[in-house]
Protein backbone atom coordinates (compact mmCIF):
# COMPACT_ATOMS: atom_id res chain seq x y z
CA UNK A 1 0.00 0.00 0.00
CA UNK A 2 1.82 3.26 -1.05
CA UNK A 3 0.94 6.39 0.85
CA UNK A 4 -1.57 8.66 -0.70
CA UNK A 5 -0.36 11.61 -2.83
CA UNK A 6 -1.74 14.85 -2.09
CA UNK A 7 -5.28 15.54 -3.77
CA UNK A 8 -4.98 16.42 -7.32
CA UNK A 9 -8.42 18.89 -8.18
CA UNK A 10 -10.24 17.12 -10.78
CA UNK A 11 -11.37 18.63 -14.26
CA UNK A 12 -14.19 20.63 -14.16
CA UNK A 13 -17.05 19.38 -16.05
CA UNK A 14 -18.14 20.42 -19.39
CA UNK A 15 -21.80 21.58 -20.01
CA UNK A 16 -22.50 25.43 -19.17
CA UNK A 17 -20.07 28.30 -19.31
CA UNK A 18 -18.89 30.03 -15.92
CA UNK A 19 -16.82 32.78 -14.49
CA UNK A 20 -14.91 32.60 -11.87
CA UNK A 21 -15.97 31.57 -8.92
CA UNK A 22 -15.75 34.88 -5.91
CA UNK A 23 -13.07 33.96 -3.63
CA UNK A 24 -14.87 36.29 -0.58
CA UNK A 25 -14.86 34.28 2.23
CA UNK A 26 -17.47 32.65 3.84
CA UNK A 27 -17.03 31.73 7.86
CA UNK A 28 -17.86 28.43 9.18
CA UNK A 29 -20.86 27.75 11.33
CA UNK A 30 -21.87 25.40 13.32
CA UNK A 31 -25.39 26.18 15.49
CA UNK A 32 -25.96 24.41 18.94
CA UNK A 33 -28.66 22.11 19.92
CA UNK A 34 -31.15 24.09 21.71
CA UNK A 35 -30.62 26.80 18.58
CA UNK A 36 -31.60 23.39 15.99
CA UNK A 37 -34.42 21.83 18.14
CA UNK A 38 -36.11 25.49 18.43
CA UNK A 39 -36.07 25.77 14.35
CA UNK A 40 -39.58 23.74 14.14
CA UNK A 41 -41.28 26.08 16.27
CA UNK A 42 -39.59 29.49 15.13
CA UNK A 43 -38.71 29.02 11.19
CA UNK A 44 -42.89 29.20 10.69
CA UNK A 45 -43.16 32.45 12.84
CA UNK A 46 -40.68 34.33 10.97
CA UNK A 47 -41.55 33.16 7.66
CA UNK A 48 -42.16 35.19 4.68
CA UNK A 49 -45.42 34.76 2.97
CA UNK A 50 -46.05 33.28 -0.44
CA UNK A 51 -44.71 36.67 -2.30
CA UNK A 52 -41.58 37.32 -0.68
CA UNK A 53 -38.14 39.23 -1.72
CA UNK A 54 -34.82 37.11 -2.69
CA UNK A 55 -32.08 39.37 -3.94
CA UNK A 56 -34.12 42.29 -3.92
CA UNK A 57 -36.91 40.88 -6.01
CA UNK A 58 -40.34 40.24 -5.71
CA UNK A 59 -40.72 36.65 -5.40
CA UNK A 60 -43.43 34.17 -6.35
CA UNK A 61 -46.56 33.33 -6.03
CA UNK A 62 -46.94 29.54 -5.90
CA UNK A 63 -48.35 27.69 -8.78
CA UNK A 64 -50.19 23.98 -8.69
CA UNK A 65 -49.82 20.93 -10.29
CA UNK A 66 -53.56 19.70 -11.77
CA UNK A 67 -53.82 16.30 -9.86
CA UNK A 68 -52.44 13.31 -12.20
CA UNK A 69 -53.68 10.22 -10.23
CA UNK A 70 -56.58 8.64 -8.83
CA UNK A 71 -57.32 6.97 -5.14
CA UNK A 72 -54.36 4.70 -4.75
CA UNK A 73 -55.52 1.11 -3.15
CA UNK A 74 -54.63 0.18 0.21
CA UNK A 75 -54.37 -3.52 0.00
CA UNK A 76 -53.36 -5.93 -2.69
CA UNK A 77 -55.88 -8.03 -4.49
CA UNK A 78 -55.93 -10.30 -1.74
CA UNK A 79 -56.86 -7.90 0.92
CA UNK A 80 -53.56 -8.58 2.14
CA UNK A 81 -51.65 -4.93 3.43
CA UNK A 82 -48.35 -4.09 1.60
CA UNK A 83 -45.43 -5.03 3.58
CA UNK A 84 -42.22 -3.85 0.82
CA UNK A 85 -41.38 -0.87 -0.89
CA UNK A 86 -38.73 -0.83 -3.72
CA UNK A 87 -36.36 1.73 -4.44
CA UNK A 88 -34.87 1.46 -7.62
CA UNK A 89 -32.67 3.68 -9.94
CA UNK A 90 -32.48 4.02 -13.80
CA UNK A 91 -30.27 3.85 -16.10
CA UNK A 92 -31.34 6.06 -18.61
CA UNK A 93 -33.88 8.99 -18.32
CA UNK A 94 -37.51 7.43 -18.20
CA UNK A 95 -41.13 9.18 -17.33
CA UNK A 96 -42.88 7.76 -14.21
CA UNK A 97 -46.25 6.30 -15.35
CA UNK A 98 -48.47 10.24 -14.75
CA UNK A 99 -45.87 11.78 -16.46
CA UNK A 100 -45.94 14.77 -13.66
CA UNK A 101 -47.89 16.99 -16.38
CA UNK A 102 -47.87 20.63 -15.75
CA UNK A 103 -51.20 22.98 -17.16
CA UNK A 104 -49.39 23.46 -20.65
CA UNK A 105 -48.77 19.62 -20.80
CA UNK A 106 -44.97 19.22 -20.73
CA UNK A 107 -43.68 17.01 -17.76
CA UNK A 108 -41.95 18.06 -14.79
CA UNK A 109 -39.01 17.46 -13.38
CA UNK A 110 -40.88 15.17 -10.15
CA UNK A 111 -42.08 12.91 -13.33
CA UNK A 112 -38.77 12.03 -15.22
CA UNK A 113 -36.02 9.61 -13.97
CA UNK A 114 -32.32 10.02 -14.26
CA UNK A 115 -29.51 8.36 -13.53
CA UNK A 116 -29.11 9.89 -10.34
CA UNK A 117 -32.35 9.52 -8.93
CA UNK A 118 -33.64 7.40 -6.73
CA UNK A 119 -37.21 6.24 -6.87
CA UNK A 120 -39.80 4.62 -4.53
CA UNK A 121 -42.82 2.09 -5.81
CA UNK A 122 -44.70 0.10 -3.42
CA UNK A 123 -47.17 -2.17 -5.20
CA UNK A 124 -51.26 -2.07 -5.02
CA UNK A 125 -50.06 1.08 -3.24
CA UNK A 126 -48.90 3.74 -5.67
CA UNK A 127 -50.11 4.18 -9.54
CA UNK A 128 -46.61 5.95 -9.94
CA UNK A 129 -43.17 5.65 -9.06
CA UNK A 130 -42.11 8.39 -6.89
CA UNK A 131 -39.00 10.88 -7.21
CA UNK A 132 -37.67 10.47 -3.51
CA UNK A 133 -33.71 11.90 -4.33
CA UNK A 134 -33.14 14.28 -7.22
CA UNK A 135 -29.52 15.12 -8.82
CA UNK A 136 -29.47 18.99 -7.44
CA UNK A 137 -30.39 17.69 -4.13
CA UNK A 138 -27.28 15.00 -4.22
CA UNK A 139 -25.10 17.60 -6.11
CA UNK A 140 -26.15 20.17 -2.91
CA UNK A 141 -25.12 17.92 -0.14
CA UNK A 142 -21.91 16.17 -1.58
CA UNK A 143 -20.63 19.97 -2.52
CA UNK A 144 -17.22 20.63 -4.55
CA UNK A 145 -15.46 17.29 -3.46
CA UNK A 146 -13.07 18.08 -6.42
CA UNK A 147 -12.56 21.50 -6.38
CA UNK A 148 -13.02 22.68 -9.17
CA UNK A 149 -15.61 25.38 -8.05
CA UNK A 150 -18.69 23.52 -9.18
CA UNK A 151 -21.25 21.18 -6.67
CA UNK A 152 -23.88 20.61 -9.01
CA UNK A 153 -22.27 17.39 -10.93
CA UNK A 154 -23.78 14.25 -10.82
CA UNK A 155 -23.32 11.63 -8.67
CA UNK A 156 -20.17 9.12 -10.28
CA UNK A 157 -22.02 10.22 -13.75
CA UNK A 158 -24.43 7.30 -12.34
CA UNK A 159 -25.62 5.65 -9.42
CA UNK A 160 -24.47 2.10 -10.22
CA UNK A 161 -26.12 0.21 -7.05
CA UNK A 162 -28.26 0.80 -4.16
CA UNK A 163 -28.66 -1.62 -1.19
CA UNK A 164 -29.45 -1.08 2.67
CA UNK A 165 -27.94 -2.47 5.49
CA UNK A 166 -29.41 -6.11 6.48
CA UNK A 167 -26.62 -6.78 9.25
CA UNK A 168 -27.17 -3.52 10.89
CA UNK A 169 -30.75 -2.54 9.38
CA UNK A 170 -31.85 1.25 9.60
CA UNK A 171 -33.99 2.35 12.67
CA UNK A 172 -36.17 4.55 11.83
CA UNK A 173 -37.88 5.77 8.67
CA UNK A 174 -35.75 5.75 5.58
CA UNK A 175 -33.52 9.01 4.51
CA UNK A 176 -30.69 9.02 2.04
CA UNK A 177 -27.87 8.12 4.30
CA UNK A 178 -29.30 5.20 5.16
CA UNK A 179 -28.30 3.88 1.88
CA UNK A 180 -25.49 1.80 0.81
CA UNK A 181 -24.27 3.15 -2.79
CA UNK A 182 -21.75 2.42 -5.39
CA UNK A 183 -21.26 4.89 -8.87
CA UNK A 184 -20.10 4.07 -12.31
CA UNK A 185 -16.91 6.70 -12.37
CA UNK A 186 -15.24 8.32 -9.42
CA UNK A 187 -16.50 10.44 -7.40
CA UNK A 188 -14.27 13.57 -5.80
CA UNK A 189 -10.72 13.37 -5.41
CA UNK A 190 -9.94 9.85 -5.23
CA UNK A 191 -6.23 8.18 -5.65
CA UNK A 192 -7.58 5.02 -8.20
CA UNK A 193 -4.61 4.20 -9.07
CA UNK A 194 -3.91 3.04 -5.65
CA UNK A 195 -6.99 1.48 -4.70
CA UNK A 196 -7.39 4.46 -1.79
CA UNK A 197 -10.62 6.80 -1.66
CA UNK A 198 -9.49 10.26 -0.76
CA UNK A 199 -12.15 12.57 -0.37
CA UNK A 200 -14.72 10.96 -2.13
CA UNK A 201 -15.23 7.11 -3.34
CA UNK A 202 -14.06 4.55 -6.39
CA UNK A 203 -16.14 3.59 -8.76
CA UNK A 204 -15.12 -0.07 -6.98
CA UNK A 205 -16.42 1.24 -3.72
CA UNK A 206 -19.51 1.25 -1.70
CA UNK A 207 -20.47 4.03 0.30
CA UNK A 208 -23.03 6.10 2.45
CA UNK A 209 -23.19 9.65 3.06
CA UNK A 210 -22.62 11.11 6.25
CA UNK A 211 -22.24 14.81 8.00
CA UNK A 212 -18.75 15.97 8.42
CA UNK A 213 -17.38 15.78 12.06
CA UNK A 214 -17.10 19.93 11.61
CA UNK A 215 -20.63 19.80 10.62
CA UNK A 216 -20.39 21.40 7.63
CA UNK A 217 -21.14 19.33 5.47
CA UNK A 218 -22.29 15.61 4.07
CA UNK A 219 -19.12 14.01 3.09
CA UNK A 220 -18.49 10.16 1.81
CA UNK A 221 -18.72 7.12 4.60
CA UNK A 222 -16.67 4.27 2.86
CA UNK A 223 -18.79 1.08 3.50
CA UNK A 224 -16.55 -1.70 1.54
CA UNK A 225 -13.10 0.44 -0.51
CA UNK A 226 -12.63 -1.38 -3.37
CA UNK A 227 -9.27 -2.23 -2.30
CA UNK A 228 -10.82 -4.94 -0.38
CA UNK A 229 -13.20 -6.44 -3.68
CA UNK A 230 -9.62 -6.62 -5.37
CA UNK A 231 -8.11 -8.40 -2.35
CA UNK A 232 -11.00 -11.10 -2.05
CA UNK A 233 -11.13 -11.66 -5.97
CA UNK A 234 -7.55 -12.47 -5.72
CA UNK A 235 -6.29 -9.61 -7.95
CA UNK A 236 -4.04 -7.48 -5.51
CA UNK A 237 -1.18 -9.08 -7.35
CA UNK A 238 -1.77 -6.62 -10.01
CA UNK A 239 -0.22 -3.08 -9.57
CA UNK A 240 -2.81 -1.91 -11.97
CA UNK A 241 -5.61 -3.47 -10.69
CA UNK A 242 -9.77 -1.82 -10.87
CA UNK A 243 -12.81 -2.48 -11.06
CA UNK A 244 -16.87 -1.21 -10.85
CA UNK A 245 -18.95 -2.83 -8.51
CA UNK A 246 -21.84 -2.76 -10.87
CA UNK A 247 -24.80 -4.48 -8.48
CA UNK A 248 -24.41 -5.00 -4.58
CA UNK A 249 -26.44 -6.72 -1.59
CA UNK A 250 -25.34 -8.02 1.93
CA UNK A 251 -27.43 -10.41 3.69
CA UNK A 252 -27.86 -10.58 7.36
CA UNK A 253 -25.28 -12.85 8.13
CA UNK A 254 -22.90 -9.98 6.46
CA UNK A 255 -22.42 -11.91 3.61
CA UNK A 256 -21.83 -9.60 0.54
CA UNK A 257 -23.08 -10.24 -3.10
CA UNK A 258 -21.72 -8.35 -5.99
CA UNK A 259 -21.54 -7.91 -9.79
CA UNK A 260 -19.15 -6.19 -11.72
CA UNK A 261 -18.87 -4.13 -14.90
CA UNK A 262 -16.84 -5.51 -16.99
CA UNK A 263 -15.18 -9.02 -16.96
CA UNK A 264 -13.00 -9.61 -13.69
CA UNK A 265 -10.94 -12.41 -12.81
CA UNK A 266 -12.17 -13.83 -9.56
CA UNK A 267 -9.18 -15.93 -8.05
CA UNK A 268 -7.98 -17.05 -11.65
CA UNK A 269 -11.55 -17.49 -12.93
CA UNK A 270 -12.83 -15.23 -15.70
CA UNK A 271 -16.41 -14.18 -14.56
CA UNK A 272 -18.58 -12.04 -17.48
CA UNK A 273 -20.21 -8.80 -16.37
CA UNK A 274 -23.60 -10.63 -15.88
CA UNK A 275 -21.91 -13.16 -13.18
CA UNK A 276 -22.40 -12.91 -9.08
CA UNK A 277 -19.51 -13.37 -6.48
CA UNK A 278 -20.33 -13.69 -2.48
CA UNK A 279 -17.64 -12.46 -0.10
CA UNK A 280 -18.26 -15.01 2.81
CA UNK A 281 -19.94 -13.65 6.32
CA UNK A 282 -16.74 -15.96 7.67
CA UNK A 283 -14.30 -14.20 5.56
CA UNK A 284 -15.10 -10.46 6.78
CA UNK A 285 -14.07 -8.21 9.41
CA UNK A 286 -16.80 -5.76 10.11
CA UNK A 287 -15.92 -2.12 12.28
CA UNK A 288 -17.73 -0.65 15.21
CA UNK A 289 -19.54 1.49 12.23
CA UNK A 290 -20.42 -1.16 10.31
CA UNK A 291 -18.33 -0.82 8.02
CA UNK A 292 -16.03 -3.42 6.24
CA UNK A 293 -12.56 -3.16 7.75
CA UNK A 294 -11.33 -6.20 6.17
CA UNK A 295 -11.56 -9.45 4.27
CA UNK A 296 -9.67 -12.44 4.07
CA UNK A 297 -6.99 -12.62 0.37
CA UNK A 298 -9.01 -14.78 -2.24
CA UNK A 299 -12.02 -15.28 -0.55
CA UNK A 300 -14.77 -14.04 -3.07
CA UNK A 301 -16.62 -17.39 -4.77
CA UNK A 302 -18.95 -17.59 -7.95
CA UNK A 303 -22.73 -17.87 -6.81
CA UNK A 304 -23.56 -17.34 -10.43
CA UNK A 305 -21.74 -17.13 -13.77
CA UNK A 306 -22.74 -16.29 -17.61
CA UNK A 307 -24.07 -19.93 -18.67
CA UNK A 308 -26.58 -19.98 -14.53
CA UNK A 309 -28.11 -16.42 -15.50
CA UNK A 310 -28.26 -17.40 -19.60
CA UNK A 311 -30.96 -20.34 -18.53
CA UNK A 312 -32.45 -18.13 -15.95
CA UNK A 313 -33.37 -15.59 -17.92
CA UNK A 314 -34.26 -18.27 -20.90
CA UNK A 315 -36.66 -19.90 -18.75
CA UNK A 316 -38.58 -16.19 -17.92
CA UNK A 317 -39.81 -16.68 -21.35
CA UNK A 318 -39.38 -13.03 -22.04
CA UNK A 319 -39.64 -11.00 -25.20
CA UNK A 320 -39.64 -7.43 -26.16
CA UNK A 321 -42.08 -5.48 -27.51
CA UNK A 322 -41.22 -6.35 -31.11
CA UNK A 323 -41.49 -10.00 -30.48
CA UNK A 324 -38.24 -11.39 -30.24
CA UNK A 325 -37.55 -13.63 -27.30
CA UNK A 326 -34.51 -12.59 -25.01
CA UNK A 327 -32.55 -15.16 -24.07
CA UNK A 328 -29.54 -13.43 -22.38
CA UNK A 329 -28.45 -10.29 -20.43
CA UNK A 330 -25.23 -8.47 -21.69
CA UNK A 331 -24.89 -7.38 -18.31
CA UNK A 332 -26.42 -8.09 -14.86
CA UNK A 333 -26.89 -4.53 -12.81
CA UNK A 334 -28.98 -4.49 -10.42
CA UNK A 335 -29.08 -7.28 -7.15
CA UNK A 336 -31.46 -7.25 -3.94
CA UNK A 337 -32.50 -10.69 -1.80
CA UNK A 338 -35.47 -12.12 -2.63
CA UNK A 339 -38.15 -11.91 0.33
CA UNK A 340 -39.61 -14.87 -0.06
CA UNK A 341 -36.48 -16.80 1.07
CA UNK A 342 -34.85 -20.09 0.03
CA UNK A 343 -31.53 -20.86 -1.70
CA UNK A 344 -29.99 -22.06 -4.51
CA UNK A 345 -26.74 -24.40 -5.28
CA UNK A 346 -24.21 -21.96 -6.61
CA UNK A 347 -21.61 -22.42 -8.73
CA UNK A 348 -19.20 -22.79 -6.13
CA UNK A 349 -20.05 -23.12 -2.47
CA UNK A 350 -20.09 -20.57 -0.08
CA UNK A 351 -17.90 -21.26 2.82
CA UNK A 352 -20.44 -21.30 5.92
CA UNK A 353 -23.50 -21.85 3.63
CA UNK A 354 -24.49 -25.40 3.15
CA UNK A 355 -28.17 -24.41 2.09
CA UNK A 356 -26.26 -22.93 -0.70
CA UNK A 357 -26.81 -19.38 -1.72
CA UNK A 358 -29.98 -17.25 -0.98
CA UNK A 359 -32.44 -16.48 -3.47
CA UNK A 360 -31.49 -13.09 -5.82
CA UNK A 361 -33.64 -10.58 -7.53
CA UNK A 362 -31.76 -9.32 -10.32
CA UNK A 363 -31.67 -7.06 -13.30
CA UNK A 364 -29.82 -6.20 -16.64
CA UNK A 365 -29.39 -5.15 -19.99
CA UNK A 366 -32.37 -6.06 -22.29
CA UNK A 367 -35.02 -6.59 -19.15
CA UNK A 368 -36.11 -2.91 -19.02
CA UNK A 369 -37.93 -2.71 -15.93
CA UNK A 370 -38.63 -6.45 -15.46
CA UNK A 371 -36.96 -7.49 -12.19
CA UNK A 372 -36.33 -11.68 -12.10
CA UNK A 373 -35.55 -14.37 -9.13
CA UNK A 374 -33.61 -17.12 -9.32
CA UNK A 375 -36.15 -19.08 -8.06
CA UNK A 376 -37.91 -21.63 -9.47
CA UNK A 377 -35.61 -21.94 -12.39
CA UNK A 378 -35.95 -17.90 -13.51
CA UNK A 379 -38.98 -16.52 -13.41
CA UNK A 380 -40.31 -12.99 -13.32
CA UNK A 381 -40.51 -11.78 -9.01
CA UNK A 382 -43.05 -10.78 -7.07
CA UNK A 383 -43.76 -8.48 -4.47
CA UNK A 384 -46.24 -8.71 -1.71
CA UNK A 385 -47.51 -11.00 -4.64
CA UNK A 386 -47.34 -8.21 -7.21
CA UNK A 387 -45.07 -9.27 -10.06
CA UNK A 388 -42.81 -6.92 -10.83
CA UNK A 389 -43.27 -7.01 -14.87
CA UNK A 390 -44.63 -8.57 -17.80
CA UNK A 391 -43.55 -11.29 -20.11
CA UNK A 392 -43.40 -8.56 -22.53
CA UNK A 393 -41.14 -6.25 -21.15
CA UNK A 394 -42.60 -3.21 -19.91
CA UNK A 395 -41.90 -0.53 -17.02
CA UNK A 396 -45.60 -0.18 -16.34
CA UNK A 397 -45.55 -3.02 -13.02
CA UNK A 398 -42.90 -0.53 -11.71
CA UNK A 399 -45.00 2.13 -11.87
CA UNK A 400 -43.40 3.81 -14.95
CA UNK A 401 -44.78 4.79 -18.25
CA UNK A 402 -45.02 1.28 -20.40
CA UNK A 403 -44.79 2.89 -23.43
CA UNK A 404 -41.52 4.55 -23.43
CA UNK A 405 -40.02 1.24 -21.80
CA UNK A 406 -40.77 -1.42 -23.88
CA UNK A 407 -37.45 -0.89 -25.68
CA UNK A 408 -35.77 -2.50 -23.00
CA UNK A 409 -33.13 0.69 -23.58
CA UNK A 410 -34.43 1.97 -19.16
CA UNK A 411 -33.38 -0.49 -17.28
CA UNK A 412 -32.89 -0.76 -13.50
CA UNK A 413 -28.92 0.34 -12.57
CA UNK A 414 -29.95 -0.59 -9.08
CA UNK A 415 -32.81 -1.93 -6.49
CA UNK A 416 -33.53 -2.75 -2.74
CA UNK A 417 -36.49 -3.51 -0.82
CA UNK A 418 -37.19 -2.12 2.83
CA UNK A 419 -40.83 -2.20 4.62
CA UNK A 420 -40.72 1.91 4.46
CA UNK A 421 -43.62 3.41 2.48
CA UNK A 422 -44.19 6.65 3.99
CA UNK A 423 -43.74 9.21 1.28
CA UNK A 424 -40.23 11.38 1.44
CA UNK A 425 -40.78 14.79 0.10
CA UNK A 426 -38.20 15.78 -2.80
CA UNK A 427 -37.80 19.12 -4.45
CA UNK A 428 -35.88 18.94 -8.03
CA UNK A 429 -35.06 21.77 -10.18
CA UNK A 430 -35.31 22.11 -14.17
CA UNK A 431 -35.11 19.16 -15.82
CA UNK A 432 -33.13 16.38 -13.44
CA UNK A 433 -29.95 16.66 -15.06
CA UNK A 434 -29.67 20.48 -15.34
CA UNK A 435 -28.96 22.48 -12.17
CA UNK A 436 -27.81 26.02 -14.04
CA UNK A 437 -29.22 28.71 -15.71
CA UNK A 438 -28.33 32.49 -16.14
CA UNK A 439 -29.53 35.43 -13.88
CA UNK A 440 -32.11 36.03 -16.33
CA UNK A 441 -34.24 32.64 -15.76
CA UNK A 442 -35.81 32.91 -12.51
CA UNK A 443 -35.25 29.24 -10.70
CA UNK A 444 -38.84 26.99 -10.89
CA UNK A 445 -38.12 24.41 -7.57
CA UNK A 446 -40.95 21.12 -7.92
CA UNK A 447 -42.13 20.00 -4.65
CA UNK A 448 -43.52 16.30 -4.61
CA UNK A 449 -44.89 13.18 -2.24
CA UNK A 450 -45.88 16.02 0.37
CA UNK A 451 -49.40 15.29 2.21
CA UNK A 452 -52.57 16.23 -0.80
CA UNK A 453 -54.00 19.44 0.32
CA UNK A 454 -51.63 20.03 3.07
CA UNK A 455 -48.65 23.04 3.16
CA UNK A 456 -45.36 23.06 3.25
CA UNK A 457 -42.25 25.71 4.17
CA UNK A 458 -40.11 26.33 1.46
CA UNK A 459 -36.56 27.80 2.36
CA UNK A 460 -34.27 29.26 0.24
CA UNK A 461 -31.38 31.09 0.58
CA UNK A 462 -28.48 33.11 -1.63
CA UNK A 463 -24.92 32.50 -1.09
CA UNK A 464 -21.51 32.03 -2.89
CA UNK A 465 -19.13 29.03 -3.07
CA UNK A 466 -15.00 28.90 -2.32
CA UNK A 467 -13.45 25.80 -4.83
CA UNK A 468 -13.54 22.89 -2.25
CA UNK A 469 -16.52 24.35 0.00
CA UNK A 470 -19.42 22.36 0.84
CA UNK A 471 -22.67 23.52 2.06
CA UNK A 472 -22.61 24.54 5.78
CA UNK A 473 -25.43 21.57 7.65
CA UNK A 474 -26.32 21.13 11.26
CA UNK A 475 -28.53 18.40 12.57
CA UNK A 476 -32.27 18.21 11.38
CA UNK A 477 -34.86 17.63 14.52
CA UNK A 478 -36.35 14.15 15.36
CA UNK A 479 -39.14 12.99 12.81
CA UNK A 480 -37.98 14.47 10.08
CA UNK A 481 -36.50 12.00 8.23
CA UNK A 482 -33.69 14.13 6.05
CA UNK A 483 -31.16 13.91 8.59
CA UNK A 484 -29.58 17.00 7.81
CA UNK A 485 -30.55 20.72 8.25
CA UNK A 486 -29.20 23.20 5.54
CA UNK A 487 -29.80 26.94 6.30
CA UNK A 488 -26.69 29.53 4.95
CA UNK A 489 -27.92 32.82 5.93
CA UNK A 490 -29.51 34.59 5.52
CA UNK A 491 -33.02 32.74 3.61
CA UNK A 492 -36.38 33.62 3.63
CA UNK A 493 -39.25 30.99 4.01
CA UNK A 494 -41.96 31.02 1.53
CA UNK A 495 -45.83 29.39 2.93
CA UNK A 496 -46.46 26.85 0.13
CA UNK A 497 -49.93 24.89 -0.51
CA UNK A 498 -49.90 22.16 -1.87
CA UNK A 499 -52.02 20.33 -4.64
CA UNK A 500 -54.16 17.06 -4.28
CA UNK A 501 -51.63 14.97 -5.80
CA UNK A 502 -48.65 16.24 -3.41
CA UNK A 503 -47.01 18.83 -5.19
CA UNK A 504 -46.17 22.47 -5.57
CA UNK A 505 -44.01 24.75 -8.04
CA UNK A 506 -42.57 27.69 -6.95
CA UNK A 507 -40.47 30.29 -9.14
CA UNK A 508 -37.96 32.56 -7.39
CA UNK A 509 -36.61 34.89 -9.50
CA UNK A 510 -33.23 36.39 -8.27
CA UNK A 511 -32.59 39.49 -10.04
CA UNK A 512 -29.30 40.41 -11.11
CA UNK A 513 -26.23 39.02 -8.48
CA UNK A 514 -22.84 40.68 -8.16
CA UNK A 515 -21.08 37.33 -9.15
CA UNK A 516 -22.32 33.76 -9.70
CA UNK A 517 -24.54 33.16 -6.70
CA UNK A 518 -25.84 29.49 -5.36
CA UNK A 519 -29.61 29.44 -4.35
CA UNK A 520 -30.15 26.42 -1.82
CA UNK A 521 -33.62 25.40 -0.94
CA UNK A 522 -34.98 22.56 1.51
CA UNK A 523 -38.56 22.02 2.06
CA UNK A 524 -41.04 21.02 4.93
CA UNK A 525 -44.31 18.93 4.87
CA UNK A 526 -46.32 20.63 7.80
CA UNK A 527 -48.78 17.49 8.11
CA UNK A 528 -45.77 14.93 8.37
CA UNK A 529 -42.89 17.12 9.80
CA UNK A 530 -40.82 15.61 6.99
CA UNK A 531 -37.97 17.50 5.63
CA UNK A 532 -37.13 17.36 2.02
CA UNK A 533 -33.58 16.66 0.91
CA UNK A 534 -31.73 20.30 0.02
CA UNK A 535 -31.85 21.46 -3.52
CA UNK A 536 -29.27 24.02 -5.32
CA UNK A 537 -29.23 25.56 -8.52
CA UNK A 538 -26.65 27.89 -9.70
CA UNK A 539 -27.12 31.00 -11.01
CA UNK A 540 -23.91 32.76 -13.12
CA UNK A 541 -23.73 35.73 -14.94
Amino acid sequence: MHAPSPPVAGPASPGFPRTAVPSAPRPSRTWPTWFVLLLRLLLPACAAPASAQLGGVQGPTPTLLPQTLGARAETSAGGTLETHTLWFVMNASAPTADLGLLADGSPSPLGTLWDTNIARFTPAHDASAAKVQSTPGLAAMTGDLDADGLFWESLGDDIDSLALSRRDPPKGALSIADFLISTETDVGDVLAVQGLDHEGALDGSVFRLRRSADGQHAEFAIFLPEILVIVATGQYVEIDADLDVDAFVQDADGALYLSFRADESVNGVLLADDGVVCIPAEAITYDESGDVAAVAPDSAVIVLDRARVDALVEHADLSLASGTAIHTLSDLQALELDPLGGSFEPVQPIPGRPEGCPHLLFNGQRLGATVLTTRDGGRIATLDGHPLGEHVVNGGPLGLQPALTQASTHDLNALCLSSEREPTPVVDVLHGEVESLTSLEPPTYFLGNFTPGGTAWLYASPFFLDPGDGLASVPAPPGSVQPDLYLPLPWIAILVPIDSTGRARVEIPVGTPPDDMWVVVQAWDLATTRLSPPAAVWVWK
